[in-house]
């Protein structure tokens, strides 16, 4: 697998909510990172990567090299079996429920279900993800 790294775009606006931090520091941070299936393939091998604000990162490579099992892993959807994962600085495992809602991730094996509307659907990952109903159903309309 290969990270493709593009510099941040000039000009480009800070995420809402935003304040100003070093803009060297990496937002996402990444140590000896390994997943592997059954105990034995590894899907991952002490990966190392640093983002910093506003850069844009690409992975590229062949199937099975790694690169949806790397997303699942920064996107805290899945754990790895070592290393760590830092977002802002602060390991991203343990405070997931805080980090994921600052995330947007659509992996390759998600898919809507065909005949479900699509603000049924945002409630359902809204309740998925820790919301009431009723708070899942408002920001669903929104």
């Amino acid at each position: 697998m290969m990270f493709a790294r593009r510099e941040s775009f000039p000009g480009s606006p800070r995420p809402h909510g935003s304040i100003m931090r070093d803009a060297t520091a990496p937002i996402l941070e990444c140590e000896d990172i390994c997943v592997t299936y059954d105990g034995v393939r590894r899907a991952l091998d002490e990966v190392q990567l640093r983002v910093r604000r506003g850069e844009v990162l690409a992975l590229l490579g062949p199937n099975g090299a790694g690169k949806s099992s790397a997303l699942r892993v920064l996107s805290t959807l899945q754990r790895p079996d070592r290393g760590i994962v830092r977002f802002d600085g602060a390991p991203a495992w343990p405070r997931r429920h805080e980090v994921r809602p600052r995330i947007g991730f659509l992996g390759d094996g998600t898919s809507m279900y065909p005949k479900m509307p699509a603000a049924v659907y945002l409630q359902f990952f809204g309740e998925c993800y820790g919301m009431s109903t009723a708070e899942a159903r408002a920001r669903a309309r929104k």
